[in-house]
């Protein structure tokens, strides 16, 4: 039978082990918690992959602004210009000029005429931005390499009701890029499609599968080249603690059956290896 002296101290030194990999585990899982935090409070909002009208802010969440596609601007009286919004590709586009032109600009004197309608921003090339807060959900988009060096901004906030759904011209500075509001039920924090976050996330529960598989080749890997150069071991003795990895099934089985015959005794039946006499 093995020693119990020697049990006892391939015990101590495989629980020592055991925890120092469980002790690294949560190190490694709280330092990414914290940088997922870190990345959480930046200013960016992210496009999500794939697309260029859905994209998510850490301050306040997940947009998608498929639903505003092709509207169109109210302009103010004696305003002659108008703009369509466009953000996402596939939406027949307010004429050829604008073809892939998330803010395109057209004259209402002469609404067909194409001298007179402009690609003022490309759709693959937005950068979001937040403004707003944790309360007021409002984000930039910012739109270029439209017709002559055209750029575009885009302040994008959500309305609570569709009577305060507004899309305004404000001013051109400088000269060739236009600033424009949208506020629109559509422009709101929505949750992402669930296609999208199945390409982009991983669960808590894989990463810390990961994190440990690592860990397990690392103890293996590491215990054996330390057994090796220290001790001048081979085959199994590389294992790092052997003894107690092949003694561990029936330790395992010994606390079931003690845990398993206390219970008996507590709920009033005596099981065969009871070392106690009857009251």
């Amino acid at each position: 039978p093995p020693s119990p002296v020697r049990g006892s101290l391939s015990l101590s030194l495989s629980l020592t082990v055991m925890n120092g990999i469980m002790l690294a585990v949560w190190m490694t899982v709280a330092l990414h918690s914290g940088l997922v935090s870190s990345a959480s409070s930046g200013s960016s909002c992210t496009p999500v992959p794939n697309t260029v009208c859905t994209f998510n802010c850490p301050l306040f969440g997940p947009v998608d602004l498929s639903g505003l596609s092709g509207l169109r601007s109210t302009p103010a009286a004696q305003e002659y210009h108008a703009f369509v919004f466009s953000p996402c590709p596939g939406y027949p586009a307010y004429n050829e000029k604008c073809n892939g032109a998330a803010v395109c600009q057209y004259d209402l004197r002469h609404p067909t005429e194409e001298k007179f309608i402009f690609n003022c921003g490309l759709q693959n090339t937005v950068v979001y931005a937040p403004i707003g807060d944790e309360t007021e959900h409002i984000v930039e988009a910012s739109y270029t390499e439209g017709t002559g060096g055209r750029s575009s901004s885009v302040r994008l906030s959500c309305a609570k009701d569709a009577s305060e759904n507004s899309f305004t011209f404000t001013k051109e500075d400088p000269k060739l890029h236009y600033d424009v509001i949208i506020r629109h039920t559509e422009a709101c924090v929505k949750p992402i499609p669930s296609k999208h976050q199945s390409e982009t996330l991983l669960s808590p529960g894989s990463i810390v599968l990961i994190i440990a598989s690592i860990l397990l080749v690392m103890y293996l890997v590491g215990g054996a080249v330390y057994l090796r150069k220290s001790r001048g071991a081979s085959g199994t003795g590389m294992i790092p603690n052997f003894l107690f990895w092949t003694e561990l099934p029936s330790l395992v089985k010994d606390g079931a059956l003690f845990c398993w015959e206390g219970c008996r005794s507590c709920s009033g039946h005596q099981g065969k290896h009871s070392s106690y006499s009857k009251l």
